[in-house]
């Protein structure tokens, strides 16, 4: 998550972007993307998960949340600071 911060700025990165960081694969990264939106540490700064069109290929679903760019919340910053759980930084 650290990845998101330039000094005390928030930046948009996309699963792309920390993938190539991390070397982790795509599908793990997009799990991590989804995984840190759920608790609230993370939103998609264009994309809108409920309006992707279902009917195309797994692979272009997966192409476009990998291009697509998130931010950190304000939990997920305080979360980086130091607080144990995203409860703690609500």
């Amino acid at each position: 998550m650290e990845l998101f911060l330039k000094g005390k700025e928030s930046m948009r990165l996309s699963p792309r972007e920390v993938d190539e960081s991390l070397e982790v694969g795509i599908n793990e990264v997009i799990d991590l993307f989804l995984d840190l939106e759920v608790y609230g540490l993370l939103k998609w700064s264009s994309l809108k998960l409920t309006e992707l069109e279902l009917e195309r290929s797994t692979t272009d679903i997966y192409q476009e949340i990998y291009n697509s760019s998130a931010q950190l919340t304000k939990q997920g910053k305080l979360f980086i600071k130091g607080h144990r759980s995203p409860k703690e930084a609500a």
